[in-house]
């Protein structure tokens, strides 16, 4: 459902300067970017604020190497 409100809002930026009509052209692109201004600031606050990140990805280096036996981890100083 996210990806068709964003791929509406983002048709409205692409195909706005397509109108005839100066005026609706102009009219549609400030629609569509505010759409998008809203749409995508809205699930920016939402990722940082609700999603929390799996307890697996703590230890990245942990991580990987259950899934790679030859994986070294470069990340961590020591």
């Amino acid at each position: 459902m996210g990806g068709l409100l964003a791929g509406f809002a983002a048709s409205f930026l692409c195909f706005a300067p397509k109108i005839k009509t100066k005026l609706y052209a102009i009219f549609w692109f400030v629609v569509g970017l505010a759409l998008n201004i809203a749409l995508y600031s809205t699930l920016v606050i939402y990722m940082l604020t609700e999603v929390d990140p799996m307890d697996d990805l703590n230890d990245i280096c942990g991580y990987y190497q259950q899934f790679f036996e030859d994986y070294e981890c470069q990340c961590q100083k020591e």
